[in-house]
């Protein structure tokens, strides 16, 4: 198999599609591998450390495409990308792709395969997004401790262990691998931390429970996060931000579904030079992509994970795996130019093809 692991080119995105020991892996087992060039250099890997793990440098984007089958990305492709995809590519990248049908459509225009490591599923977890979500909990509780200092303008109170200190109070909506890794990180550091699940109301006049719930605990916290993370529908859960007013002067939100459609009615992505947003009293955080900060870090455990299944990739054939195996079938996104998960087919209004029942013909 011929890897190709281009520069990333998405705004304010400094991961890297496979780090160099990924790439020597690769090279150990009889595969050839192009590193475009610098793509690795955000993450404090030069090109002469892909070389040295066997990687074939390419000067541009033109080369890396043209001369590769597998392209290993972090987010999906620019449209100028695009324009360099060809029937021979199967594209391996995160995908937001159930928000934008257009995009979908245009990628299967250039009649290649697309594999979506957000869907990936093996038992019950999805272990190369939840990969990033493990990342992205404890990164949120420490950016909503940071933002919960006074000279910030937060609250004022420590997320940690004091002698005598307030305990912080810590609420977590959801049941992502977000969600347990930000509670488990909160609870290690000394805060209390309830965690809520959001349901439906009982019956169409009864009450939402959850949101009484909710609001009876805010004024007691100082920390909320939103960490629901619906991979293939709108995370948002219709919280009303009327909500954030039960909430103490100087508590902090961080929305860790804005990528996902948004935790509250008011979610909107912040930017990392402005991450924080004043609304009425309290601070909302929702940077967009919240692993990406920590590139090295994240790229480094993506390859980790990523390894075992391009060595399976490897051995035993893109189409034969997929076949074989239905957890690996369900990242299977465009095959050949055909839509391959039925729910992107409704949202493009393009036919299923069902690989599986068609056995790749």
């Amino acid at each position: 198999m011929i890897f190709g692991i281009p520069l990333e080119m998405r705004n304010l995105e400094y991961r890297v599609g496979a780090v160099p020991s990924l790439v020597a892996e690769l090279v150990k087992h009889g595969h050839k591998v192009y590193v475009e060039s610098r793509a690795g250099e955000k993450c404090g890997y030069d090109d002469n450390a892909y070389e040295d793990a066997g990687a074939v440098i390419a000067p541009s984007p033109e080369k890396l495409y043209g001369q590769s089958e597998f392209i290993l990305k972090i987010r999906d492709p620019k449209l100028f990308e695009v324009d360099l995809i060809s029937p021979e590519h199967t594209i391996f990248s995160f995908a937001n792709i159930f928000h934008q049908p257009e995009y979908s459509r245009a990628l299967a225009g250039r009649g290649c395969s697309w594999y979506t490591y957000d869907m990936l599923l093996e038992g019950s977890g999805r272990p190369l997004i939840d990969t990033m979500l493990h990342i992205e909990g404890q990164l949120a509780i420490q950016q909503g401790a940071n933002s919960l200092l006074g000279n910030t303008g937060g609250l004022g109170v420590l997320i940690g262990n004091a002698p005598g200190n307030a305990i912080a109070r810590v609420t977590i909506i959801g049941n992502s691998a977000a969600a347990e890794s930000a509670a488990n990180w909160a609870a290690n550091n000394g805060a209390t931390v309830n965690r809520l699940l959001p349901f439906e109301s009982d019956g169409e006049e009864g009450p939402n429970l959850f949101e009484e719930n909710l609001r009876a605990i805010l004024p007691e916290t100082d920390l909320l996060l939103s960490a629901v993370i619906d991979i293939e529908n709108n995370a948002n859960h219709s919280l009303p931000g009327e909500l954030f007013r039960e909430m103490p002067k100087g508590s902090v939100v961080v929305d860790l579904d804005v990528d996902y459609g948004g935790g509250f009615d008011m979610s909107n992505p912040t930017r990392p030079e402005a991450p924080l947003h004043f609304l009425e009293h309290i601070w909302y955080y929702g940077l967009s992509n919240l692993a990406g900060v920590v590139q090295r870090t994240s790229s480094d455990a993506l390859s980790n994970v990523l390894l075992s299944y391009l060595i399976d990739f490897g051995e035993n054939g893109f189409q034969k795996t997929l076949l074989k195996n239905a957890d690996l079938g369900n990242g299977l996104l465009i095959y050949e130019g055909r839509i391959a998960n039925e729910r992107l087919a409704d949202l493009t209004d393009l036919p299923f093809y069902n690989l599986r029942e068609n056995g790749g013909e």
